[in-house]
């Protein structure tokens, strides 16, 4: 009990007072509580009482490390964003586009998109320094400072509702998507004159799942390396296809009546255009990845932004020249009816050969894109829990490691769970509504912000014309599925909703008491049989 505890706290101090060199210790930080005391079970028992100065040294929750250069920033940007879409996305923007000239168009608008909303996220990922993205931005901007409590209650439930959504739904289902790409088109130069296996596919895309989280598991420098390496692989994959491409029209000698005529047959619905627009976005996500990063930046505030104009204008570059190889190569017709654009235009340009060469390309950059979103699911666990808004045990950083752990080993069974029940078209139907309802909110609480924090300092502030212009565009892309594909987008809103009650019930913390005691006897158990198990530490600051 405590006061045999305390009882033998006081024999250990008179064993302790003779001794040369000792610290006393003061008794006052023996409390009557042990849950409250300022010593540990193991110290007051085995009587190794440590000085107050290497108590406070040793209390320091552990940090994540400042590791990622400008060099690196710009790659996970590119590795990001450069994924299956490019492969996949030319022929539905033509499809609902009508034309090749406004295809381009299009285009090139995807790139303001991304630019403004990646500006956006630059401001908000230097004045909120820490990992998280998302998470963090909408609790600090919605709490309103906590001047109310109800003001604090909307900003932590907004937070858990995105951590929540990008836990269980957005994230594990965009790597799923990326690693059955990756297998489909890696197993292709197997299967030539047939379909691939379903199940061949699928434990392709486990394995990928499966070296992924333990890379990044290991350390954030390798994750930082294999994103550079592979990004670079991945430019000079998208180099070769653009040159193929411009030797391919001079032997031609001619230009295709694309380039003649470029707005011919162009589609004047606006719904139509919008279904294009989605596409070409899809294909530009991942503009937002170093806001996850940022707490683990080396001079954060130049080299994150830089990151981003840098980033962002070299995929447009990359988007146009492999866009215009397409158009150089294939027909209206060769566009339309294939599934993915780089089969036949491998077939086209170097015969049997293209049908081995360009889908091991784009398995490779499937493969960096992956990796990039592992590395952004896990922070966004890490900040959420460090916040107090998921269970400790998540907060979790490995001792050696120092990588969250318990985050990445949780993402990769969910995405395991997704690979194997689901397949890419349902599971892009169901994440791409949800992904811009939170980047909407994200950028609305900018804009929230330059009010409510408008006199602390701001290392980058952004033109306001970009949160405005990138707001009005999340709000456009949020309502219209709705009335175009109802029924993926409201399953998509609706798996977010399900986080309220799992918020107010388990997560918050009142006074009326609604979480049951058993979900606190169980998270804490959770949390030290995880930390044991893993050989991690919490890395979630102390209550004063």
């Amino acid at each position: 009990g405590a006061g045999g505890d305390e009882v033998r706290a006081l024999q250990c101090t008179d064993m302790m007072e003779g001794s040369s060199g000792v610290e006393l210790v003061d008794l006052k930080r023996i409390s009557e509580d042990p849950e409250d005391s300022e010593l540990s079970q193991e110290e007051l028992l085995d009587g190794n009482i440590k000085p107050d100065s290497e108590r406070s040294a040793k209390a320091e929750p552990p940090t994540l490390k400042k590791e990622l250069t400008l060099i690196n920033g710009v790659a996970l940007v590119v590795g990001q964003i450069i994924g299956s879409g490019i492969f996949v996305s030319p022929n539905i923007v033509l499809r609902y586009s009508g034309s090749f000239g406004l295809s381009m168009c299009l285009w090139l608008l995807g790139a303001v998109v991304a630019i403004a909303c990646g500006l956006s996220f630059c401001e908000l990922g230097t004045f909120i320094k820490k990992c998280g993205g998302e998470s963090g931005y909408i609790l600090e901007a919605y709490s309103f400072k906590g001047k109310k409590p109800w003001y604090r209650f909307v900003g932590s439930l907004l937070s858990f509702l995105f951590t929540w959504a990008s836990a269980f739904v957005i994230r594990p289902a965009s790597i799923a998507i990326l690693s059955l790409v990756f297998a489909r088109y890696l197993s292709r130069p197997f299967y030539l004159d047939c379909d691939v296996p379903v199940s061949v596919m699928k434990l392709i895309a486990l394995s990928l799942v499966i070296v992924l989280a333990a890379i990044n598991c290991y350390s954030v420098k390798l994750v930082g390396r294999v994103a550079t390496v592979f990004t670079s692989v991945k430019l000079l994959s998208c180099a070769f296809i653009i040159i193929v491409g411009v030797i391919y029209v001079i032997k031609q000698g001619c230009f295709p009546l694309a380039f003649h005529q470029p707005f011919e047959g162009t589609e004047r619905s606006p719904s139509s255009i919008a279904i294009a627009l989605f596409a070409v976005l899809w294909a530009f996500n991942g503009w937002n990845v170093l806001g996850y990063a940022a707490e683990e930046m080396k001079n954060v505030e130049k080299n994150l932004p830089r990151s981003v104009i840098a980033g962002v204008f070299l995929v447009i570059a990359i988007y146009a020249g492999i866009n215009l190889a397409y158009f150089a190569v294939l027909s209206y017709e060769e566009l339309l009816a294939a599934e993915a654009v780089a089969l036949p235009f491998g077939r086209a340009t170097l015969g049997t050969a293209g049908l081995v060469i360009i889908p091991l390309l784009v398995a490779i950059s499937t493969f960096g894109t992956a990796n990039g979103n592992i590395f952004a699911g896990s922070r966004i666990m890490l900040s959420t829990a460090r916040d107090g808004l998921l269970l400790d045990a998540f907060s979790g950083l490995h001792r050696s490691f120092q990588t969250p752990i318990l985050g990445i080993i949780a993402l990769a069974v969910i995405t395991a769970v997704l690979i194997v029940v689901g397949n890419i078209d349902d599971l892009i139907d169901g994440v791409s509504s949800a992904v811009w309802l939170f980047y909407g909110l994200a950028i609305a609480g900018l804009l929230i912000m330059r009010v409510t924090h408008r006199h602390e300092p701001r290392p980058y502030r952004v033109w306001l014309i970009a949160p405005i212009f990138g707001l009005l565009v999340c709000l456009y892309l949020i309502v219209f599925p709705v009335i175009q594909k109802p029924v993926p987008t409201l399953l998509a809103f609706g798996g977010v909703l399900l986080g309220v009650p799992v918020y107010v019930f388990l997560v918050m913390e009142t006074p009326w008491k609604l979480r049951p005691k058993v979900f606190d006897r169980v998270s804490h158990s959770l949390t030290r049989y995880s930390n044991s198990l893993l050989n991690s530490q919490s890395s979630r600051p102390k209550r004063t």
